[in-house]
């Protein structure tokens, strides 16, 4: 599997791009205004808003994990450390990027 570098650019500006993140794996979301993006990098998921530039780590030791189209819920699965079960989280992110406090449903999955 191979990695990436995340940019942002403003599209009304002609400053140049710049560089959000490298290293990343590269299946990561973006929302369709370009403010919200949401990506792995080296089993931890992350949450970068991207006007601020300001990232969260989500969690660490992800396998899999998918956002809705505007990269305001994320789930995502977590192998347990004897690798017999996984745990399936879900994370709704607040508009200023900050995690919405809130119980966890989690599923075991065999």
């Amino acid at each position: 599997e191979g990695t990436a570098s995340l940019f942002c650019k403003d599209l009304s500006s002609e400053e140049e791009s710049e560089k959000i993140e490298s290293d990343i794996a590269l299946a990561f979301a973006v929302d369709p205004a370009g403010k919200r993006a949401v990506y792995v990098k080296n089993d931890n998921l992350y949450f970068n808003d991207l006007k601020e530039n300001k990232k969260s780590r989500l969690a660490a030791d992800v396998s899999n994990w998918c956002t809705d189209e505007n990269v305001t819920k994320v789930v995502y699965s977590v192998l347990s450390s004897d690798g017999e079960s996984m745990t399936l989280y879900i994370e709704e992110l607040g508009e200023d990027g900050e995690e919405i406090p809130m119980p966890r449903g989690l599923r075991r999955l065999r």
